[in-house]
């Protein structure tokens, strides 16, 4: 049995922890700091809601490379201020899923992104929210710039460093 006791704004970093239970993920979520799990690199629906569930500072699961329908749609409920992923294309479904999401949204490693998930985020959060594509632990900032496979038919966006 986990037992997490709220420590304020401290933050708290497992970064051995590959998988993580529905169970864990529930007391891991009452953590009111940040909660880093940048080795988790599967996680249930269950889970991901369960983690989600409580107010909190950030979620952090950079290992987390690509997420199920189904584990993005329990992710929306989100009640921490921002979820981090290590997600590398944001695919139609997916975006359009994390765009209902409250929480501020970081993709660092994003490589791609088309143009209709570029439009699903137009519709993304209020006015607190964020839409972050750089890597601000080594202070890279990344611009998107549409990219057209055939003249005036814009297909994708493609994340340029442009540092």
């Amino acid at each position: 049995t986990v037992k997490i006791f709220n420590t304020g704004s401290a933050t708290l970093t497992l970064n051995a922890v590959r998988e993580i239970s529905e169970g864990a993920a529930r007391e891991l979520a009452k953590h009111s700091g940040s909660v880093f799990l940048p080795a988790v690199d599967k996680i249930s629906a269950e889970a991901a809601k369960e983690l989600v569930g409580q107010p909190g500072t950030a979620l952090v699961l950079d290992g987390l490379l690509d997420v199920s329908p189904e584990v993005a749609q329990a992710m929306t409920g989100c009640r921490r201020m921002r979820l981090r992923m290590g997600i590398k294309d944001l695919r139609p479904d997916i975006t359009t899923i994390f765009a209902q999401c409250d929480a501020g949204l970081a993709f660092p490693n994003l490589k791609s992104l088309t143009l209709d998930s570029a439009k699903a985020l137009q519709t993304h959060g209020g006015p607190l929210t964020t839409l972050d594509f750089g890597n601000g632990d080594k202070g890279d900032s990344h611009q998107i710039w549409v990219t057209c496979d055939q003249p005036q038919q814009p297909r994708s966006a493609s994340v340029i460093d442009r540092s």
